[in-house]
């Protein structure tokens, strides 16, 4: 009896870890956009892969656990699966680790981009005449009579 409900555990092990191992390719997917979409669709490609990365946190749990495989299972077709879809997983997570880096750096980029065109409108003569007026408020009763 004992034998079969680690047969089972061990299968659900690899359906889970097959699961992750599709929602890990969409992420990937979803930052290789992340590199070379235009500036408007960025906000919605990063809910999207918020969205998706709360679903595999979900999925895997707070921690992601070793895989243990239960004794004298290593021959089983089960613990294969697991193994293949485990393998599967870190390779996936390990070109999304080198695809954040550059996310974060185009990120970045943009960034001192739009800070750059901020620092450049502040110095123009447009925002220095800027600082001396003041606009009369519409509400105002004053006719200019006393």
């Amino acid at each position: 009896m004992q034998e079969f409900q680690d047969t089972q555990a061990t299968a659900a092990r690899a359906e889970a870890l097959q699961k992750a191992h599709a929602r890990l390719l969409e992420l990937e997917t979803l930052t290789t956009g992340l590199l070379t979409c235009p500036e408007e669709q960025l906000d919605e490609l990063l809910s999207r892969r918020d969205a998706l990365m709360d679903e595999l946190g979900t999925l895997m749990g707070p921690e992601p656990r070793p895989i243990e495989l239960p004794p004298g299972s290593d021959a089983s077709p089960e613990a294969e699966a697991v193994r293949e879809a485990a393998g599967q997983c870190r390779a996936v997570a390990c070109r999304l680790a080198q695809l954040d880096q550059q996310a974060v750096a185009r990120l970045q980029n943009m960034q001192q981009r739009v800070l750059q065109k901020i620092r450049t409108v502040g110095r123009s003569a447009g925002a220095h005449a800027a600082r001396y007026y003041t606009p009369a408020s519409p509400s105002s009763s004053f006719t200019g009579s006393v």
